[in-house]
């Protein structure tokens, strides 16, 4: 499924002009060639790798160089969407909503995003540790077993109960 396909489907409101699918408004490059920000309609998708998060952010946020984000609010952006690891996890704010933070990075000045801030709209299966909305799995509590009850000091009902079932 191409991007264009994708971020119709996962934005809110009807992304189609004309009857025909609503193509990025604007391509932004990276030193390689390849695309790193796109603008659709009123949202900008910024393309990373998971491995790639800024060590300054504590391995927790991206950045955008401040030239590039400045073109793209004054062409409508509103919400921005960052996208790792092709998919396997997207985040999603409003940016109005968004912290400013600006730093000088590698002699770039860019805008940091603290990924904290963020929803993760795609991928909640695959989210961070640190993540607070992150689904919990419950585990059974850990009963001891019967080697262990005499090394870790059991309570009277373990060593009761332990004692009646062997």
């Amino acid at each position: 499924m191409g991007l264009c396909r994708w971020i119709l489907g996962a934005l809110p409101g009807d992304r189609r002009v004309g009857g025909a699918a609503m193509t990025a408004r604007k391509h932004w490059y990276g030193n390689r060639g390849k695309i790193v920000l796109e603008l659709h309609g009123d949202a900008l998708v910024k393309h990373e790798r998971s491995k790639d998060r800024l060590r300054v952010l504590g391995e927790k946020g991206h950045a955008i160089d401040e030239q590039m984000y400045q073109e793209a609010i004054s062409l409508g952006a509103k919400e921005i969407f960052i996208n790792e690891d092709s998919r396997r996890l997207v985040w999603r704010a409003d940016i109005a909503d968004l912290p400013r933070d600006v730093r000088t990075i590698a002699g770039v000045r860019r805008r940091c995003f603290n990924l904290c801030f963020f929803e993760l709209v795609e991928g909640v299966e695959n989210a961070p540790t640190w993540y607070v909305n992150r689904p919990r799995t419950e585990e059974p509590p850990k009963r001891p077993e019967p080697a262990q009850l005499g090394l870790f000091g059991a309570t009277p009902n373990e060593a009761r109960l332990f004692y009646e079932t062997n």
